[in-house]
């Protein structure tokens, strides 16, 4: 499986430990935030660039014109947050929590989540350039409508995911756990999956399998 070509984020060495200062328009750079959280806001116009984030807490937090550039996120929680139309450059989420958060619209390039625990996200119509999924739980995930390039998902959980209306071809899915997933099936056409998948996918469709000699 190709992987997505995707640089590391672009940060300062010895970034300074800083203070977590968010209001409307902010702009937060080059600096690293610990142990910090922030929670039943809406913050407008935020904008952070060259960033670490470790052990910050964002929950049920609502970003409008959200943008982020290299920036990196670890241990960090988004429990029910909103960033649509949000814009994603050179960023990764690593060991983080981001159940029911809504990404819907937003735009990402070169991003990676690894290790995290995402059920129930939405990237509903979301706009992905070389982006990769690795060991993260998106069980529920809304990934309709999503215009995509270079996507990869690698042991990941996508029970009952919803990929509707999204094209899948050359996807690869055959590294993932997909039972009840949701397809378009003029859609379906050159996406990448194992046989036991194909198998289970024959049944979905009501097709009668005859394994008689």
């Amino acid at each position: 499986m190709v992987q997505p070509k995707i640089t590391a984020p672009r940060l300062a060495a010895d970034l300074p430990l800083g203070t977590l200062d968010l209001s409307n328009e902010a702009f937060i750079q080059n600096v690293r935030l610990e142990n910090q959280h922030v929670s039943e806001q809406v913050f407008t116009g935020v904008y952070f660039k060259g960033v670490q984030f470790d052990h910050v807490t964002f929950d049920q937090i609502n970003f409008e014109r959200f943008e982020l550039q290299d920036v990196i996120f670890t241990h960090c929680t988004f429990l029910n947050s909103e960033m649509i139309e949000a814009s994603f450059k050179r960023v990764v989420f690593d060991d983080c929590k981001l159940t029911g958060s809504n990404f819907a619209g937003a735009v990402f390039n070169e991003l990676s989540f690894t290790n995290c625990k995402a059920d129930y996200l939405s990237l509903a119509g979301a706009r992905l350039r070389h982006v990769q999924f690795t060991q993260t739980d998106l069980s529920e995930l809304d990934f309709s409508e999503v215009n995509w390039q270079s996507l990869s998902f690698t042991d990941c959980q996508l029970t009952h995911a919803n990929f509707l209306h999204t094209r899948l071809k050359a996807l690869d899915f055959s590294h993932n756990e997909t039972s009840g997933i949701s397809y378009s099936l003029d859609l379906l056409r050159g996406m990448i999956i194992s046989p036991q998948q194909a198998l289970d996918l024959a049944l979905a469709l009501g097709v009668t399998i005859n394994d008689e000699p």
